[in-house]
């Protein structure tokens, strides 16, 4: 028995490689719910999140803010824990556990006390940003859920 090798045809013995930088790729787009009182601090979070493509709302009052929930059917709520208008942020996370909604919840406080992070996290949340909320770690818990 006689074995021959062909040479293999160039095409195949040549691949070209781009070299040029491939741009990185935008973030998931989500529609995200900010429930924080503080109008400043509401503000340099909702736009960092749309610098990043998101829709976002921003809503001061608890009683509102629920109802929004209940309207868009966001992706994600990012819930003050502390004292909001007519429903504080305990009670919002728990209220969107009720409601049966795939919505990843994120708290936020401005208080150390680990009682805070267990009982949102009992409550559904997903991860809790402690106050004042770096824009970027915003961001960056965002791009990691799924």
């Amino acid at each position: 028995m006689i074995t021959t090798h062909a040479p293999a045809p160039k095409a195949m013995l040549t691949r070209q490689v781009s070299l040029t930088p491939v741009p990185p790729q935008p973030p998931h787009r989500r529609r995200i719910v900010v429930v924080e009182d503080d109008p400043d601090r509401s503000a340099h979070l909702a736009a960092a999140l749309r610098d990043d493509g998101h829709d976002v709302v921003v809503e001061s009052d608890g009683a509102v803010a629920l109802r929004r929930v209940v309207e868009l059917t966001p992706e994600i709520v990012m819930v003050d824990l502390g004292m909001l208008p007519h429903r504080n942020g305990f009670e919002i996370l728990a209220d969107v556990q009720a409601l049966g909604l795939s919505t990843r919840t994120i708290g936020m406080t401005g208080s150390q006390a680990p009682q805070f992070e267990t009982r949102a996290r009992e409550l559904g949340a997903v991860g809790l940003l402690r106050k004042p909320v770096a824009p970027e770690t915003a961001r960056v818990l965002v791009g990691q859920l799924h």
